[in-house]
């Protein structure tokens, strides 16, 4: 049914936090940083965005996939994205370059 809860705040509160101890950071997958990310039970979380890559707020979390598909949340502006590509090992930053976009259009509304 619709509005069922299915996770309650308090497993999602439980789910959020970073669990990568500080001497660990900055994460890296193989020769990809993860500048500004720790990891939640989740995928990666944002504690950092002074370093990060792309446009982003404290708290985003999400995942990507080996295929460039990507998946992110931003509580704080209440924003969901989600790109579904099926290529491996581009250089292209599509990623980087949907999130700088969106959040540049959040600016200007």
């Amino acid at each position: 049914p619709s509005g069922e809860v299915v996770l309650s705040p308090k497993t999602l509160e439980l789910m959020h936090p970073n669990r990568v101890p500080q001497n660990e950071l900055p994460l890296r997958i193989s020769y990809w940083p993860l500048a500004g990310y720790g990891w939640n039970l989740i995928g990666r979380v944002m504690l950092d965005p002074s370093t990060a890559i792309a446009a982003t707020n404290l708290d985003e979390f999400g995942w990507a996939g080996a295929a460039s598909t990507f998946f992110w949340v931003d509580p704080k502006e209440q924003l969901t994205g989600v790109i579904m590509t099926q290529f491996i090992g581009s250089g292209v930053p599509l990623i980087e370059d949907l999130q700088n976009a969106v959040y540049e259009e959040l600016k200007q509304s």
